[in-house]
């Protein structure tokens, strides 16, 4: 199986990271980032329906 032998070959390149973990400060941005756009966007939703 080429693939197979590929993949071996990428996973043995980089023995240790078994798990590709993301880097902590994007993930603290990505969730900043999620919670303040659900914010604005309860904010605005809650805003309309108070103004109807």
């Amino acid at each position: 199986m080429p693939s197979a032998s590929l993949m071996d070959q990428i996973a043995n390149a980089s023995p240790g990271r078994t798990r590709m973990r993301p880097h902590p400060a994007l993930v603290v941005a990505a969730v900043t980032l999620a919670i303040g756009l659900w914010f604005v966007i309860y904010a605005v939703a809650g805003r309309a329906i108070w103004f109807w």
